[in-house]
């Protein structure tokens, strides 16, 4: 019922279990380039790890040649518990690779690969797509996805225009209709920022699952129903005890990298970033030494685990502190406090694998 989307350097092993403590019921590998996966060996060990307790799972892969994919998936599905297909990404680098959601209008294409999948994996194959400015257009594609073999549809309530300052809001009643046109499981996704917007969405959608990206990202412990959530949809709370929680959380994400090993400085950095958001406004020193390059080949938790704890000691006299929140504002995506340009959590929601 609750899963964790899959992100581009973002939902890699140890922040899977980390998501998973605190409530998800599943969870996505970041999106896996087909091509590079089944044909280098380097690729596979470095960006695809799991462990047994990392199920259920599901392993999604980019591309647009059917052979391809399949030999992709054949060295995953031992290891998870369903092979999805990226047919959401809106970016650039996917219309220069034709895939994700470039592949909306190639449906005998798309149905050659998901039958092929289906066919011949030992696993479900499952899809992940965005919306079509016409409703009936986009029942009629997930039709088409689900006879040809899909499992199971996440459907992101967006259109493939909707991204970067237009990103807006996802259209919940999109999914809705795709799910009563539908006999198979629908996941759906688009605006899930804080647990308040779960039920909502399932009451609109009449979706089997809620997925969540960068509400995630910001605050671990969203599909746990906290009582002082991080954030709620445009505000991002300041309070003592939630700048604690931040620290808390960071130095969860630290222990599970060192206990699965996982050493990427540009992950990890970009996890700790948003987790310990409410500390680093106010702390501009730590903030740049988090932002200073790691040396290849020198392991980066030690000093990500100092530069945390330095954090911990600078926020001890703030940790009782009471409730603040800024505002962010549409559609700069700054905060309303700092009059700053960075992207609100209104606009980067679910920026997901897309």
């Amino acid at each position: 019922r609750y899963a964790a989307a899959p992100m581009v350097e973002g939902s890699e092993l140890p922040f899977r279990m980390l998501c998973r403590h605190y409530g998800a019921e599943l969870a996505y590998t970041p999106m896996l380039h087909s091509a590079m996966f089944a044909r280098d060996p380097k690729y596979r060990r470095r960006e695809f790890t799991t462990c047994p307790e990392d199920r259920p799972l599901f392993v999604q892969f980019s591309g647009n040649d059917p052979a391809t994919i399949l030999e992709a998936a054949r060295f995953v599905q031992g290891q998870c518990d369903a092979v999805d297909i990226n047919l959401g990404c809106p970016q650039g680098i996917a219309r220069k690779g034709n895939y994700g959601a470039f592949l909306m209008e190639e449906w005998g294409l798309l149905r050659e690969i998901v039958s092929l999948l289906h066919r011949e994996l030992s696993v479900p194959v499952t899809c992940k797509i965005r919306v079509f400015a016409d409703p009936l257009h986009t029942v009629e594609y997930a039709r088409m996805l689900q006879d040809a073999g899909a499992s199971l549809l996440c459907v992101h309530g967006r259109t493939r225009e909707m991204k970067g300052a237009d990103t807006g809001l996802a259209d919940w009643t999109k999914i809705r209709i795709v799910k009563e046109a539908l006999s198979v499981p629908v996941i759906a996704n688009g605006n899930i920022m804080s647990f308040a917007d779960i039920q909502p969405c399932l009451d609109q959608t009449s979706a089997d699952g809620v997925m969540s990206a960068e509400g995630l990202l910001y605050d671990p412990r969203l599909f746990s129903n906290p009582a002082h959530p991080l954030l709620t949809f445009r505000k991002y709370h300041l309070s003592g005890s939630l700048r604690r929680t931040g620290i808390e959380l960071a130095e969860e994400y630290l222990a599970m990298c060192r206990a699965h090993r996982f050493a990427h400085p540009t992950v990890l950095k970009a996890h700790l970033f948003k987790l310990l958001t409410p500390s680093l406004d106010e702390l501009p020193d730590l903030r740049a030494q988090l932002g200073l390059e790691i040396p290849q080949r020198v392991d980066p938790l030690p000093t990500f685990e100092a530069i945390v704890q330095e954090i911990r000691q600078a926020q001890l006299p703030h940790f009782d502190l009471p409730p603040a929140a800024v505002k962010r504002c549409e559609p700069c995506g700054g905060s309303a406090a700092s009059g700053g340009a960075r992207r609100c959590a209104h606009t980067a929601a679910e920026d997901d694998d897309d």
